[in-house]
């Protein structure tokens, strides 16, 4: 069953990409060790998925990583937790290590081209946070396109319902 619940921001007429369409244009990222990896290696198509572009100069963002990373452990391995930013690895990779290091961040990080931020945002310019949260089917449970206070609560709600396996219900 797919079950979709996002925002009201729109997505320019288009739908948000489901996990399998996403995997399906075989997007490559670099890893905090410098290594290029297929998004799908990263990805676990049967289990829920939270992913969030950001940035370490972001200060929203820096606000949702204790967050992901207390739901990281809460859940375990019943959730994937992905962090994409969209900084770039050539001059930012030291940057982004030492901030994953400083947060205690439990969860791969990635460095994201600029095609896969405009594909799952449906948008050229780069605005961030962006969070998602995909069900076990692959489908969007949520959109989360900027930081508010609401922002922590939605985020909770949402991965419970996608580990609980009912979407948006």
């Amino acid at each position: 069953m797919w079950l979709l619940v996002i925002s009201t921001v729109a997505f320019a007429g288009e739908q948000p990409p489901s996990v399998p369409e996403i995997l399906e244009h075989e997007f490559t990222v670099v890893t905090t060790e410098g290594d290029s990896v297929s998004l799908a290696e990263l990805f676990d198509p049967s289990r829920p998925v939270i992913v969030e572009f950001w940035t370490t100069w972001c200060v929203p963002c820096r606000k949702t990583f204790p967050h992901r990373v207390d739901l990281k452990k809460e859940y375990g391995d019943r959730l994937v937790v992905l962090g994409l930013t969209v900084e770039d690895p050539e001059e930012d990779l030291v940057k982004v290590r030492k901030f994953v290091e400083e947060h205690g961040v439990n969860f791969p990080i990635a460095f994201a081209p600029d095609e896969l931020y405009e594909f799952m945002n449906r948008r050229t310019d780069i605005a961030v946070p962006k969070l998602f949260v995909f069900d076990g089917d692959g489908s969007l449970v949520t959109y989360i396109p900027r930081h508010s206070p609401l922002t922590t609560s939605k985020l909770k709600s949402a991965v419970a319902r996608a580990v609980r396996g009912r979407g948006s219900r």
